[in-house]
C-alpha cells in the first residue's frame, strides 16, 4: 500500500510537470485543483483519496504518478539505495528541493541526474527552489 505521504509528495512534484504533461487548459485546471487540495492537506485535512482521483483523471498524469510512486521498487531492484545522511532529504532515492520563502509548502523531487530544478510555482516572480536540509526547515 502506498503511504499517504507519498501521494502528497507526488501531488507537489507533479505541479512542476503539468505543462509538460497536459495541454495548457488542462494543465491550468488540474494545477488549480491540485493546489487547492494540497493547501487543504497542508491544513491537516485528509485529501488523499481526492488527490488520487485527480491524479488518475488523465492518462498522462496517471502514468506520471504511477512512475513517481513506483520509483523506489525500481531503485531497489537495481541495487541502489538512498544516499547516506539525512533520509528526510530523499524519497525513493530522489533529492528533495523546497521553496525558501517562509511558509511556502511547495517542494519538488529531482527524479533523474541532470534534471533542471524548477522555480516555485507559488511565487511571481518565481523563486528558485533550494536543496532541502534539516536547517532549511526553519526557513
Amino acid at each position: 500500500m502506498i503511504q499517504d505521504l507519498n501521494i502528497i509528495d507526488a501531488g507537489y512534484t507533479i505541479c512542476f510537470h503539468l505543462k509538460e504533461l497536459l495541454n495548457s487548459t488542462d494543465a491550468e485546471t488540474t494545477g488549480s485543483e491540485l493546489k487547492k487540495l494540497l493547501n487543504r492537506a497542508q491544513s491537516g485535512e485528509k485529501v488523499n483519496s481526492q488527490l488520487r482521483e485527480l491524479l488518475k483523471r488523465s492518462p498522462e498524469t496517471r502514468k506520471w504518478t504511477y512512475n513517481f510512486l513506483n520509483t523506489e521498487e525500481e531503485i531497489t531492484r537495481g541495487g541502489f539505495k538512498n544516499p547516506p545522511g539525512d533520509s528526510t532529504q530523499y524519497i525513493s532515492g530522489m533529492k528533495k528541493y523546497i521553496c525558501p520563502e517562509n511558509g511556502c509548502p511547495a517542494y519538488w523531487y529531482r527524479q533523474r541526474v541532470g534534471q533542471e530544478v524548477p522555480k516555485c510555482f507559488n511565487h511571481v516572480p518565481h523563486v528558485d527552489l533550494i536543496p532541502y536540509t534539516k536547517e532549511s526547515e526553519t526557513v
